[in-house]
């Protein structure tokens, strides 16, 4: 489910097409340290949510820049401060569907 809704929001299907990007974009990535989904080997990404990302971009013209930070916590700040375009391995409730469900109609034709 997570992926499917992560999947949903990021590639814009509920968007206008006038208001999707034509050109190739940089999306900035909440990175943080999550076993299985995000790791760092060196300078190297990986894990379940990269190689999502990658697979991803085979679909769309993205080029993924991540922003490293320490905490789920950090890359929900990061969000809300429009400092990243996204943050993977979303665990649903009620509450942060209502706070970044506004927040992302608010803010789509910005």
């Amino acid at each position: 489910m997570t992926l499917a809704v992560m999947l949903a929001v990021i590639s814009g299907m509920f968007l206008p097409e006038g208001i999707r990007a034509a050109d190739k974009r940089n999306v900035k990535v909440a990175f943080f340290p999550m076993d299985g989904y995000h790791i760092k080997e060196g300078e190297q990404y990986d894990g379940m949510d990269v190689r999502y990302l990658n697979e991803l971009c085979g679909y769309v013209d993205w080029k993924v820049e991540y922003v490293e930070c320490t905490s789920w916590d950090e890359a929900l700040k990061l969000l809300a401060d429009k400092q990243v375009d996204l943050v993977g391995s979303a665990q649903f409730s009620e509450e942060r569907c209502r706070v970044f469900s506004c927040f992302l109609l608010n803010n789509v034709n910005k």
